[in-house]
């Protein structure tokens, strides 16, 4: 072949030298051996292959280069400080390696750029200044870094910018004013970071923002009202801050209406919402979080049912005082919570209509129920109704959940005998019992979208009271398989430890 534009290193590197009469496949050798004559390089994608070692300072000799991906490579080191000379680069791709120490201050030379993605590294340090001189750029990914410091200012040069994530690294400060400027930006992404002070209010609205994720930070005040003025948010994730001040439903405008998702859990709101009142408002929510939001939540248990396509509903220490009849329009339902509120009496018999087939997580913890109705939950993954004050025999409704994995009923007025179907249970079914904090989440896990969880480990043993103490008995005496019992609580307790390292990525409850 006597001209290569452009070529792409994948995996078969001796088939591409046979072909294209390569000397070598390597650092030190990207120019064919046969001819001279052949137009400059402007594609290199070295991309999930096993190349490892430096990137070589040579880099900066490829000036012609419009695109480089060494993504999800064994490649560590720093980023050469030659990586500047690449003016002419439009997209840079090195996540997914082990490269790390600063970023170079060069990087601002390459102001061609339009996608420029260092997540998943070991960089540290301040995000240069000089990042703010690639004003072409639309696409900035500096997730899962160890990066620190303040968000420069100059980022407010990037006016061109529609994506900037830069969640899991360790910054801090507070917003600088000039993000302003992006009014281009369609995705802001903060989460789990250590950002703190307010929210500017002349930040908001953004004209074409659909997602926004400051969440697990140390943001304080109220919200200012333009934040639920931007006509395309779709998604807005305000979780785990010091957010304060009172927000009523009339707090809310018309303009939120399309809104698919909202987290406001564990801030320090004050308010009241009426349930019906809130889901008819909000015909297009699917996703909402209130848990220890500080928000009282009320239902006139309307018999108009609304949203039907309602997945996730976390309202746990939300102040509810019955169990809001709305739910039974939710035949789509895969999580519940409405663990610690104030819910008195029986379940109503209505109950198993929630989800139908698809309600996996179900979390009716710390109430003062009663009593049960017959499960209908076939497909229930985790069930946690400990401490209420649910008495009589053993429901023999749960016998027919045989995906369970999770099983809490601790803490209650159960009598009577265990119905041998026990052991009819999934042989995952070893947990009775769970902690009273959620494991910790792993932050270099980015594929486990808003599926739901991933964790499946609790306790096992007397301390779950006599009921499920004999459980066990029964299990162990019933199959006969004592070894068989105590490999399965030694892969409790490896599963109790290996369990830090996993990420649940939704998280409903406490």
């Amino acid at each position: 072949m006597s001209t290569l534009a452009w070529f792409s290193l994948l995996s078969n590197y001796d088939e591409l030298e046979q072909e294209y009469g390569l000397l070598q496949v390597g650092w030190y050798h990207l120019r064919p051996l046969h001819s001279t004559n052949i137009p400059p390089l402007v594609w290199l994608d070295l991309s999930l292959t096993a190349l490892s070692g430096e990137i070589p300072y040579s880099i900066g000799n490829l000036k012609s280069l419009k695109h480089l991906d060494l993504s999800r490579t064994q490649l560590s080191g720093e980023i050469p400080y030659s990586i500047g000379n690449l003016t002419s680069l439009e997209y840079l791709y090195l996540l997914g390696t082990q490269l790390s120490g600063e970023i170079p201050y060069s990087i601002g030379n390459l102001k061609s750029l339009k996608h420029l993605d260092l997540s998943r590294t070991q960089l540290s340090g301040e995000i240069p200044y000089s990042i703010g001189n690639l004003t072409s750029l639309e696409y900035l990914y500096l997730l899962s870094t160890q990066l620190s410091g303040e968000i420069p200012y100059s980022i407010g040069n990037l006016k061109s910018l529609k994506t900037l994530s830069l969640s899991f690294c360790g910054l801090v400060g507070s917003l600088p004013k000039s993000l302003v400027n992006l009014r281009q930006i369609i995705t802001l992404d903060l989460e789990s970071n250590m950002l703190n002070g307010t929210l500017p209010s002349s930040l908001f609205p953004l004209p074409f923002v659909k997602y926004i994720n400051l969440s697990r930070n140390k943001f304080s005040g109220g919200l200012p009202s333009g934040l639920f003025n931007c006509p395309k948010l779709w998604s807005l994730l305000l979780g785990d801050n010091q957010f304060d001040g009172e927000i009523n439903q009339g707090f809310i405008p018309p303009s939120f209406i399309q809104v698919f998702e909202l987290h406001l859990s564990r801030n320090n709101f004050t308010g009241l919402w009426v349930l019906e009142t809130l889901l008819s408002s909000m015909p297009d929510l699917e996703v909402l979080d209130l848990f220890y939001s500080g928000l009282s939540v009320m239902t006139n248990n309307a018999t108009t049912y609304v949203n039907p396509g309602f997945t996730i509903l976390g309202l746990a220490s939300c102040k509810l005082t019955v169990f809001p009849e709305s739910l039974r329009s939710m035949k789509y339902l895969s999580t519940l919570d409405l663990s610690r509120n104030n819910i008195e009496g029986s379940i109503p018999h209505w109950a198993g209509e929630i989800g139908r087939d698809s309600l996996q997580y179900l979390d009716l913890s710390h109430n003062s129920i009663t009593s049960l109705p017959q499960f209908q939950w076939v497909n229930l993954v985790y069930l946690i109704l400990e401490s209420n004050l649910i008495g009589g025999p053993f429901p023999p409704s749960i016998c027919n959940m045989s995906c369970l994995q999770l099983l809490d009923m601790s803490d209650n007025r159960f009598v009577g005998e265990i119905p041998r179907c026990v052991g009819n249970f999934s042989p995952e079914l070893w947990k009775c019992d769970h902690p009273s904090s959620p494991p910790p989440e792993d932050e270099d896990d980015e594929d486990e979208e808003e599926s739901g969880f991933t964790w499946k480990v609790v306790t096992l043993g007397f301390g779950c009271g006599t009921l499920l103490g004999l459980v066990m008995g029964y299990l162990m005496l019933s199959t006969e398989k004592p070894k068989w019992f105590n490999e399965i609580a030694d892969s409790v307790e490896y599963m109790l430890t290996t369990r830090r390292n996993k990420r649940r990525f939704i998280y409903i409850g406490r």
